[in-house]
């Protein structure tokens, strides 16, 4: 199993959290994985990025053209990130129900929406993990190298003394694999 993961938004949206939990599930799965970071402005609101390798790779970056799959924490930072996409990648973008950009393949959320529903609404991160297990995701050809339930086992490990965190995230995990409104696909 060889996949390649970019995490893209800006600082305070827990994209370094998100990038850990991912590799935390490679790391329980026995698999190799190399997680870097590049962090724009050193506060709140600078430009994010986390490139998450599973497999037997050497390189921590992913190359332009080269993601399996893209996260977009905020919509945007995908039209400055989304040459990193290989041509049957898949994006997800958080963004209330709008094609972000119509020349990919790409599943836009409200993942804002979903946690705040969850009363959980810093974790927007975790909506856009929980989305990557859901229907339509999958059905337009998203597919990572875990389970949900891996990712319920590395989250659990992540949060293991923090009981009611614990609780809040695994409630917006599970609310974003179920939910169906508010996506919108579209297609290459």
């Amino acid at each position: 199993m060889r996949q390649q993961i970019l995490i893209c938004g800006v600082g305070g949206q827990g994209i370094v959290l998100l990038g850990r939990v991912i590799a935390e599930a490679a790391i329980l799965k026995g698999l190799p994985v190399i997680v870097s970071e590049t962090h724009g402005m050193a506060q709140r609101g600078g430009i994010v990025v986390s490139h998450i390798k599973v497999g037997g790779f050497i390189s921590p970056l992913i190359k332009v053209g080269s993601a399996d799959i893209i996260f977009a924490l905020k919509k945007e930072t995908l039209p400055q990130f989304i040459h990193y996409l290989r041509p049957e990648g898949v994006a997800l973008c958080n963004s209330p129900a709008e094609s972000v950009l119509n020349d990919i393949r790409s599943i836009c959320l409200d993942a804002e929406k979903t946690a705040r529903e969850a009363n959980n609404p810093k974790s927007v991160n975790i909506a856009m993990l929980g989305f990557a297990f859901a229907r339509p995701s999958v059905d337009k050809g998203l597919r990572l190298f875990c389970s949900d339930r891996d990712i319920e086992e590395a989250l659990v490990k992540r949060f293991v003394s923090k009981e009611e965190a614990l609780n809040r995230t695994l409630t917006v995990f599970n609310r974003a694999k179920i939910q169906d409104g508010d996506r919108e696909t579209k297609d290459a």
